[in-house]
């Protein structure tokens, strides 16, 4: 009897050690942050005639939130007036946020993160755009 309840006594501890790993190995590598908020563009030292080019056109050199590739992101004369269509936007993009109650144009032609995208006849739905 003794030699049943030091099993089911290690067996307890190593499930019980196995969950901790899990929940700390999802808490590291998925992290549910990622998905409430709009993430952030990755802004670019301007070294390169692309670049300077770039910000003169009034656009900003930036990286994809996971690339290392630098590209102009143009900003749209209409982004963040508010828009009920994605044809309401010169970027075509009528984006709304987890958070947001306000659906707007885009503020960057192209949109990293994850949000809704807004167009007449067609449910929302979330994307995330890396």
């Amino acid at each position: 009897m003794k030699i049943i309840f030091s099993f089911i006594k290690k067996l307890f501890f190593f499930f019980a050690f196995i969950l901790i790993l899990g929940i700390v190995l999802f808490k590291i590598f998925i992290n549910p942050s990622l998905f409430e908020k709009p993430l952030k563009y990755t802004s670019a030292p301007i070294t390169d005639k692309k670049g300077i080019e770039c910000e003169k056109s009034g656009g900003e050199w930036i990286a994809g939130l996971f690339s290392k590739e630098f590209f102009c992101n143009k900003k749209p004369a209409d982004g963040g007036k508010t828009c009920k269509d994605s044809s309401d936007c010169l970027s075509n993009k009528c984006i709304l946020y987890k958070d947001d109650n306000v659906a707007k144009c885009a503020s960057y032609q192209t949109i990293f993160g994850c949000y809704s995208l807004i167009n007449k006849n067609v449910k929302p739905k979330t994307i995330c755009v890396d």
